[in-house]
């Protein structure tokens, strides 16, 4: 398979696990081995592709693996609670530092 080829694949399988294909996502899944130069060439190549010509690339199990997320870096439901938390946190305290500031402007167009 040709450096080419192997972009193209590796472009496929992304695009299969949901992922749209990227310079980084390519090159993460195919490590250093590829030069610059062929991965921005063969994800150009992909993205030109019609969706039939993409179907048509054929992934196989000698292909390089994509780096897809699998169950082991899918966020656990305690790691989502403490996200949301630290999210809801941050969210009411700029509520807090806008009203503040709208208040302050306020009051300088009373005077």
């Amino acid at each position: 398979m040709s450096p080419l080829e192997q972009v193209l694949v590796a472009a496929r399988k992304l695009s299969l696990a949901g992922k749209p294909p990227s310079l980084a996502l390519i090159k993460a899944s195919l490590g250093n081995s590829l030069p610059m130069p062929i991965l921005v060439q063969g994800l150009q190549r992909f993205k030109a592709m019609s969706a039939d010509e993409q179907a048509a690339i054929v992934v196989t199990s000698t292909a390089p693996a994509a780096s897809v997320p699998t169950d082991d870096t899918t966020p656990t439901l305690a790691q989502l609670t403490e996200q949301v938390a630290r999210l809801t946190a941050n969210q009411e305290i700029l509520i807090e530092r806008i009203s503040d500031l709208e208040a302050k402007l306020n009051g300088k167009d009373a005077h």
